[in-house]
């Protein structure tokens, strides 16, 4: 199937045979697998499941939204400050289900292009290139490949696992090709696999200074802000109370931990020893 774009903003869907999509000019929002695309079962549903199609994708110039599918899929992002995810959608308003889908998802190879783009690759061994500009690359699940190109780009590693709502971090066979210390970062911070967090802007791009808001050291996911007891928003854990011991040989009255202070000091009840 093949589908071409025009030089507005569009919706392109695509369906569950492998689909050409060339979106052209404008923010374009494109469904490689249509809005419920075939992917692997998932428990309890019965296998072994629909054959699994990938998808080449072109979304041209413009801020564009890729949701490429959930197959072995190619993503060129080109101009403009794009979201792509290697994975698609399903129909099922349920965060559970879309994270297995998501996490079953087969390699993907997704290039950024020029412009500052947010890659997240879901399942299987990705190829994730940022391009020119300021990118987030995040592998997902699988042993991935990253290459943030020029531009200050940031590495993910950390998400939030839905269905543990745990915090989980896959760095397992994953491989960045291009780290700099000087300009590039890696995130471990536990976020949501589908934020569209961008990256900060260079130092000498125009925008706020290297001290405000959008500065690297500034950002929300990587400022701790430890507890102190003049914060209004957080509170220090209260003590347990102690608790009371069973009946035993030792008094009744006894409380757990001893207020003695030693186990000598402690005095059979009367009636025993």
């Amino acid at each position: 199937m093949r589908i071409r774009g025009t030089a507005g903003n569009d919706v392109l869907l695509g369906d569950i045979a492998d689909s050409i999509i060339i979106a052209g000019a404008g923010n374009d929002l494109i469904y490689g697998d249509g809005l419920n695309g075939p992917y692997a079962p998932i428990f309890p549903e019965p296998g072994p499941g629909p054959v699994i199609y990938g998808n080449t994708i072109d979304a041209g110039t413009g801020n564009d939204t890729v949701h490429a599918g959930y197959g072995a899929d190619s993503v060129i992002g080109g101009d403009g400050d794009d979201l792509i995810f290697g994975y698609g959608v399903i129909a099922a308003d349920n965060p559970i289900r879309a994270a297995q889908a998501r996490d079953s998802d087969l390699a993907d190879t997704l290039n950024g292009g020029t412009g500052n783009d947010s890659l997240h690759g879901g399942g299987g061994a990705d190829l994730l290139i940022g391009g020119k500009g300021n990118d987030l690359l995040n592998g997902g699940v699988g042993a991935d490949t990253l290459t943030g190109g020029t531009g200050h780009d940031i590495f993910q590693f950390g998400a939030m696992d839905t269905r543990a709502r745990m915090p989980s971090f896959d760095t397992r066979g994953d491989v960045v090709t291009d780290f700099r210390h000087a300009e590039d970062l890696l995130d471990l911070t536990p976020s949501s696999p589908i934020s569209r967090r961008r990256p900060p802007r260079s130092s000498s791009a125009p925008g706020p200074s290297s001290t405000g808001p959008a500065s690297r050291s500034a950002t929300p996911s990587q400022t701790a802000i430890p507890w102190s007891r003049s914060s209004p928003r957080s509170s220090p854990p209260r003590p347990r109370r102690p608790m009371a011991m069973p009946a035993s040989p030792c008094s009744a009255r006894m409380r757990w931990p001893p207020r003695t202070s030693s186990w000598a000091e402690l005095a059979p009840a009367p009636g025993h020893g």
